[in-house]
């Protein structure tokens, strides 16, 4: 099973976040921030792994020449055998099905993750403790 580029994007993306994740809690940076702190420092580790992807689904977009002027037919001579049309057709439609998928798993992502990450943060704003700006975990850590 080969896979494609917007998926190897995504997983690369996700692996990223969790990486950056995973790199917080072991330095415990964590425990040292407040809810809203916290909450910050989660949709920027989410904003990083959003960026990855995007950078990743970026370059599996077609080159430019694919989907441009270049290499079109300039004459019925051009295009006179059948094979000729087959191979114009396949070229082309080759790269807008990539580009499609590309802009499919674009807007997935955006719409998913950027929802979800701040779907997540409201939650645990709203259940966060309402305090004085500044005011650190009722641990007492600093």
């Amino acid at each position: 099973m080969k896979l494609e580029p917007p998926v190897i994007a995504m997983l690369v993306a996700i692996a990223v976040t969790v990486a950056l994740a995973i790199w917080d809690a072991v330095r415990g940076v964590t425990s040292r921030l407040t809810d809203r702190e916290q909450i910050l420092r989660q949709m920027s580790n989410n904003g990083i792994g959003l960026i990855v992807l995007c950078l990743g689904l970026w370059f599996s977009l077609p080159s430019t020449p694919v989907l441009s002027t270049f290499g079109l037919p300039k004459t019925a001579a051009d295009v006179a055998s059948p094979e000729r049309v087959l191979r114009y057709l396949q070229d082309y439609n080759a790269a807008i099905v990539r580009l499609t998928d590309t802009l499919f798993w674009l807007l997935f992502t955006c719409v998913f993750w950027v929802g979800w990450s701040f779907t997540t943060g409201l939650r645990r704003a709203a259940r966060a403790p309402v305090g004085e700006a500044g005011a650190q975990n009722p641990t007492g850590a600093a």
